[in-house]
């Protein structure tokens, strides 16, 4: 008697547990979709097992010198995080913020693609998404020194609004053009985000595998608007460098030399000005920097 009592309880109760297991795996799955998937390594290609996986509810990471977890490499690390999205159809702006690689997907189609030893800067890409559910991943890989990991997207164009669809280029810090020649010639073969202006590659490249060692050249821009003042402005190059305040040259330090510093004294007035610096590498060691100083009043 006892036993049919029993089984008759689990008769009854074995649909509700059912439904109930569903409920919860349903839940903690909507869960882990909302994330991403992340997974690192501890080598710069992605090799082999992960070392530590976990759920990131965004990409947003600055470890500065440190690690993304005591499993994982202060430097000489890699990771993938993966997620399908719900879009609503339109064009997309994504921006990735790297130091020192990454490269990013929708659905199996690269978006961007910075897989390169660099300091911090931005690359973003617009790009046209269909509605309902693509699958996203991003990659990146950190070689030494900061590591900076940021990718995020937004919506600047939605299906049937009015308006153009954006072109991609965006350069919050300085924009930097790298050419395979020492004269700035002809098509640039890598632009970017550069968010320091202080670049020491000793007898490496910008970008490994697309920019030479030796005789390439660069031009840096930006608008800038600060705080009136007298400067002392010093830019120093290994080889040639030049500097330009709204197209008026006024560092000329365009030789084949040593480490050289020179500098300049400038009122700076105040509102924004366009400043370019261009730079040429020969052979040997590669570096360029610039300081600012404010000298204070005499007296």
């Amino acid at each position: 008697m006892g036993n049919i009592r029993w089984r008759n309880f689990y008769l009854l109760a074995a649909p509700i547990l059912a439904v109930f297991a569903l409920v919860i795996l349903w839940t903690s799955t909507s869960a882990q979709d909302a994330q991403w998937y992340a997974q690192f390594w501890n080598n710069r290609d992605l090799r082999g097992d992960p070392v530590h996986t976990r759920f990131d509810n965004t990409i947003d990471f600055d470890w500065g010198g440190g690690s993304p977890h005591p499993l994982v490499n202060d430097g000489d690390f890699s990771a993938r995080w993966t997620r399908r999205v719900n879009f609503q159809p339109g064009t997309y702006r994504f921006t990735a913020t790297m130091d020192d690689g990454m490269r990013a997907w929708i659905d199996g189609n690269l978006i961007i693609d910075s897989w390169t030893d660099s300091q911090e800067h931005t690359m973003t890409r617009d790009v046209f998404v269909t509605g309902g559910n693509h699958d996203m991943r991003v990659e990146y890989y950190e070689a030494r020194g900061q590591a900076v990991a940021r990718f995020s997207w937004q919506l600047i164009h939605p299906e049937g609004e009015s308006g153009g669809s954006g072109g991609g280029a965006f350069y919050p810090n300085w924009r930097g053009e790298y050419f395979n020649n020492t004269t700035l010639s002809g098509t640039p073969a890598l632009v970017r985000d550069d968010r320091y202006f202080d670049h020491n590659w000793g007898t490496g490249s910008p970008a490994p595998g697309i920019i030479n060692n030796d005789f390439f050249s660069a031009r840096w821009t930006k608008t800038i608007d600060g705080r009136p003042g007298q400067y002392r402005i010093i830019l120093t190059s290994d080889d040639g460098s030049r500097l330009f305040i709204n197209n008026v040259l006024m560092i000329d330090n365009w030789n084949i030399q040593a480490p050289t510093s020179r500098a300049v004294d400038y009122f700076y007035p105040g509102g924004p000005i366009e400043v370019r610096v261009e730079y040429f590498e020969q052979t040997g060691n590669a570096l360029i920097s610039t300081h600012l100083a404010i000298i204070p009043p005499s007296g």
